[in-house]
């Protein structure tokens, strides 16, 4: 399974993303991803990206591609059930262990994601 997670928006502006095939990962973290993708309402997420609340909110876009299928959701930082909010966190933490993309202190405002 290939993932990538896009960041946009906050108080910088500053976007961010980082991919990452589950298939290289170590088998746990392999197996936690996909636990939460399947407790996630993925398809609940929305379809088009959304007008975020507050110009410091960070906006996101999930794609995931599982063999021939590909669907990509959008949300915020807020009003996302604890499943995304903890599947970007573990995202975010391997993209700063394998020195990718996103920077070490976190997604920013938002707790949640730290």
């Amino acid at each position: 399974m290939h993932i990538t997670l896009k960041r946009s928006g906050g108080f910088m502006g500053r976007s961010l993303q980082t991919e990452l095939d589950t298939a290289t990962l170590p088998a746990e973290d392999e197996a936690f991803i996909e636990q939460l993708l399947t407790q996630l309402d993925f398809q609940a997420l929305p379809l088009q990206p959304q007008d975020p609340r507050g110009a410091d909110r960070f906006m996101y876009e999930l794609t995931v591609a599982d063999g021939q299928e590909i669907h990509t959701r959008y949300f915020s930082d807020e009003d996302v059930s604890l499943e995304v909010q903890q599947l970007v966190r573990h995202l975010m933490r391997l993209s700063r262990e394998s020195g990718t993309d996103f920077p070490a202190g976190g997604a920013g405002p938002s707790n949640f994601y730290r």
